[in-house]
């Protein structure tokens, strides 16, 4: 449910501001949360309900990072073979979700899990950096008024 409320937000924010006021929030959105595992793992919480909270905000924070991809995507495929291309971003983002999580489980056994949270948190630098380096006008995803 946190994921398509993140999702829901994201989309009605982004066309009613466009991706460029929203982008570096979403990008904060999708990356801290993952500190929320740090610590846990770090303290080893033990309740259910802090779990459970952490896990809700980081799936708010997929979501709402998810609607900047979507948006950026629909955005790049515009021309003569639109809908391959959009395919084509889709299935290589599915085929990554799932290739990532058959290595996540043999790199967190082998690391273990502080070490494990840590490099994922870590490794979300890397969306700053490409998100720094996206050309964004303020219409990207904006919708048009009628009035």
């Amino acid at each position: 449910f946190a994921f398509i409320a993140g999702c829901g937000l994201g989309i009605s924010l982004v066309r009613r501001d466009g991706l460029q006021r929203w982008l570096w929030f979403f990008v904060m959105a999708l990356t801290l949360p993952k500190f929320l595992f740090v610590y846990l793992s770090y303290y080893f919480v033990s309740t259910l309900s802090i779990i459970n909270i952490c896990i809700i905000i980081d799936y708010f924070g997929a979501g709402l990072g998810l609607t900047t991809y979507i948006v950026w995507l629909g955005f790049c495929t515009k021309g003569k073979h639109s809908t391959f291309t959009y395919s084509l971003g889709t299935a290589i983002t599915a085929f990554s979700m799932v290739m990532s999580g058959w290595f996540t489980g043999f790199l967190q056994e082998y690391v273990g899990y502080r070490k494990f949270f840590l490099m994922v948190a870590i490794s979300g630098i890397i969306s700053f950096i490409v998100a720094y380096f996206i050309p964004i006008t303020k219409d990207i995803g904006k919708r048009e008024r009628l009035i």
